[in-house]
């Protein structure tokens, strides 16, 4: 199981004009292929009156699951390149479709693979790529004596403060990469001298932005 891959921040679209064809390039990270298929099918919908909608989707921490069309353009010229340069890229979980409106001019073989992949591009560049990290949480359960200790501790370190409760006691709850939790665990027991109560609740993939998780 990988610990970590890229995949895009945000859902984008970019629109151009080449040679009086009209493309929209529409992105989307996404987790399963139900999620991307009610995306593609949301996007031809809405554009049903375009002479092709090309969907692309490629999910799994490998990029297992690969889909694409062609969508009615010559064969290998628009869902088969836009597949290629997000393999290349070594992206996964995420959609696309690019809707195309014929303006009357042939763009020929090359042309059309040249479109179709610099507008997928721009809108990738518009999303933002991003790494998503499998992380750990766990729940740290201390008096309020130890609070201070540990927000010390986690201040310039590699552990994600997620949040933090309070009641009788103080609950923190803390994420860690898998391959470090040993050592995360034996840290707080040496700052609270073994007083504090700890249970890994899961794991998941997860964004960190400038030092926070953002999904």
């Amino acid at each position: 199981m990988k610990k970590e891959y890229k995949t895009l921040l945000k859902q984008a679209s970019w629109e151009e004009e080449v040679k009086k064809s009209r493309f929209i390039a529409y992105v989307k990270p996404v987790e399963t292929e139900e999620e991307a298929n009610e995306f593609i099918g949301t996007i031809k919908k809405r554009n049903k009156d375009a002479r092709h909608n090309v969907p692309v989707f490629v999910l799994g921490q490998g990029q297992e699951i690969q889909r694409y069309s062609d969508d009615g353009e010559p064969s290998g010229t628009a869902g088969v390149p836009i597949l290629e340069m997000i393999k290349n890229m070594e992206l996964t979980n995420l959609a696309v479709v690019v809707t195309r409106w014929f303006g009357g001019i042939k763009l020929g073989t090359g042309g059309l693979v040249r479109a179709y992949t610099h507008v997928v591009q721009k809108a990738f560049e518009e999303a933002g790529i991003a790494s998503k990290t499998l992380l750990s949480m766990f729940a740290v359960k201390i008096d309020y004596s130890m609070h201070g200790k540990i927000q010390n501790f986690l201040y310039d370190s590699k552990y994600i403060l997620e949040k933090t409760e309070f009641d009788e006691n103080v609950h923190m709850f803390i994420y860690a990469r898998p391959e470090d939790a040993d050592e995360f665990k034996k840290n707080i027991m040496n700052i609270t001298n073994g007083k504090a109560e700890m249970k890994m609740l899961d794991a998941g993939f997860h964004i960190i932005i400038d030092g926070k998780t953002v999904d």
